[in-house]
């Protein structure tokens, strides 16, 4: 194989793979804004909205009472 042939198929390779990262990239851009979208800033409705578990942080109990800051009357 020459040089040339080396450098061809190399290229073509390469070419090979850059069109199959834009493509990936493309559907990933297009994945990303249905993710995104939610009834707030959309016309779907709230129900259709992703759910997302609560996690375990999010569910600690504090020791603080719900309402009015303390020290305030």
């Amino acid at each position: 194989m020459s040089l040339m042939d080396a450098k061809d198929k190399r290229i073509a390779e390469l070419e090979r793979l850059l069109k199959d990262v834009l493509e990936d990239n493309a559907r990933l851009k297009e994945r990303i804004a249905i993710l995104e979208k939610h009834s707030g800033n959309s016309s779907k409705p709230p129900s259709s909205d992703v759910v997302k578990p609560k996690t375990e942080k999010n569910n600690k109990k504090t020791k603080r009472k719900k309402g009015a800051q303390p020290g305030h009357k």
